[in-house]
């Protein structure tokens, strides 16, 4: 699933996420939320490279993504529980009492991350949800979205490391 400048899903997305997942998996999570499913393939990595059977709460605003995601790429038949949720991540965000282990963001319009996920709220709500010893993994693609966030993580007084991860940008931001 592309665009003219981004791959939604699969492909090189596909290889980002599963090697910024590599670099925090803890075998004992029971929860993950992913903000931006796109055709669903970190799920598809989710249970079978890391072997992960518990909930996956999956929030994807665009409505023929989630459509795609569930009846062309079949992640409904994946083993283990999958919420799929048609909302806005900010606005689920704001209004969910859950909480999670492992939180990956990967939140676009073409190859730029909406202003709304871009804000110091979002990044705050997303961190308030995150259990304790848990991780959030933001893919990011643009240098001057990178170049936003770090500012955004500085004024929150968050720590957080990054690495380039096939042209992609990705922060890691422990609890």
């Amino acid at each position: 699933m592309d665009t003219a400048q981004a791959n939604y899903s699969y492909g090189k997305l596909q290889r980002v996420l599963e090697k910024s997942v590599t670099c925090v998996w803890s075998s004992g999570w029971t929860s993950i939320l992913v903000l931006g499913l796109g055709g669903g393939s970190i799920i598809h990595s989710l249970r079978k490279n890391f072997n992960y059977k518990g909930l996956i709460d999956a929030v994807e605003i665009d409505s023929v993504c989630l459509d795609l995601a569930i009846n062309y790429f079949q992640i409904k038949k994946l083993p283990g529980s999958i919420n799929f949720i048609r909302e806005d991540a900010a606005e689920f965000l704001k209004k969910t009492t859950g909480s999670w282990d492992l939180i990956i963001i990967d939140l676009f319009i073409d190859n730029k991350i909406p202003e709304n996920i871009i804000c110091e709220e979002f990044v705050q709500q997303t961190y308030f949800k995150l259990k304790s010893n848990g991780h959030i993994i933001f893919n990011v693609i643009l240098k001057n979205d990178i170049q936003s966030l770090r500012t955004i993580l500085k004024n929150l007084e968050l720590k957080w490391t990054e690495k380039k991860i096939l042209g992609n940008f990705v922060l890691f931001l422990p609890k």
